[in-house]
């Protein structure tokens, strides 16, 4: 194979690697499936991710603040978009 086969396709791997990295979900580790939520940090996480994380927090006991758990920045949520969050997750 002639060295700028090689060199292709080791970039094309780690590409690849770079988006499968970035397309996963840091709770889970799998790939994003949507719906895909963004905290105000930009950090994105699986809907169902994110209700565990609300519930591990008991987010609706502290005013609908919770940290982010890449960077523990608090974010706030309303009580209205939890309920939706939920809400949905019941079908």
């Amino acid at each position: 194979m002639p060295l700028t086969a090689v060199i292709h396709q080791s970039t094309c791997r780690n590409i690849m690697e770079a988006l499968v990295q970035v397309l996963s979900c840091p709770v889970c580790l799998e790939l994003f499936t949507p719906p895909v939520l963004v905290l105000s940090c930009a950090h994105n996480f699986c809907k169902k991710c994110l209700e565990k994380i609300l519930i591990l927090q008991n987010c609706s006991h502290v005013n609908g603040h919770f940290s982010c758990p890449m960077c523990r920045k608090v974010s706030r949520i309303s009580y209205y978009y939890i309920f939706l969050l939920f809400q949905t997750s019941l079908f």
